[in-house]
């Protein structure tokens, strides 16, 4: 991500119609992911003065949280560790437990979203599709698969280290005749 001082130089706010007619939505920057850095930073440069949006393939906040669902999910970090460095946040909020389920981090999220008021910028239920550089514009172009278009200086992307297919350099991998069980995407 550029610094605060890079984005104060470009300064977009508004939109704009593409030669297509289609709506161009111009930003300072676009945020994808709604899970811990994406809402911070959503957080951080919204407070900063800048015209920012929030997009997530879910339909809440919480990233990997929201996603993960199953049976004796929780976090492996100790409560502070796990949560924002924001006492405004700390006012109303008590955890129930040391190492909180994955229920538990979901309901922190809402918390959160209440406090910093994060919805009127967040876009849920949205999956970019494409993302192109141009130099002459020196900026992103995104779109997504609702053919929505955004121009952006900064496109910061928080899809996680679990959002992408890990698959183990294990020496004999390729030759193995069993069944290898991996997640998937």
């Amino acid at each position: 991500m550029g610094s605060i001082e890079d984005i104060q130089k470009l300064s977009l706010n508004g939109s704009a119609n593409g030669t297509n007619g289609t709506h161009i939505n111009q930003l300072d920057a676009l945020i994808v992911g709604a899970g811990f850095c994406g809402v911070y930073q959503l957080k951080i440069l919204r407070d900063a003065g800048y015209n920012v949006k929030l997009v997530e393939h879910g339909s809440d906040y919480g990233g990997v949280w929201y996603w993960n669902r199953y049976p004796g999910v929780r976090v492996d970090s100790s409560i502070p560790h796990y949560e924002f460095s924001d006492p405004t946040l700390w006012k109303d909020w008590t955890w129930k437990q040391r190492f909180p389920a994955g229920s538990e981090l979901r309901a922190y999220f809402a918390h959160v979203e209440k406090v910093w008021d994060l919805r009127k910028d967040t876009k849920f239920d949205t999956f970019v599709s494409s993302a192109t550089w141009s130099d002459d514009e020196a900026r992103w172009t995104v779109k997504t698969k609702a053919d929505e278009m955004y121009k952006v200086k900064f496109l910061l992307l928080n899809t996680g280290f679990a959002a992408k297919r890990h698959i183990p350099d294990w020496k004999g991998i390729d030759s193995f005749k069993g069944r290898i069980t991996l997640p998937s995407q």
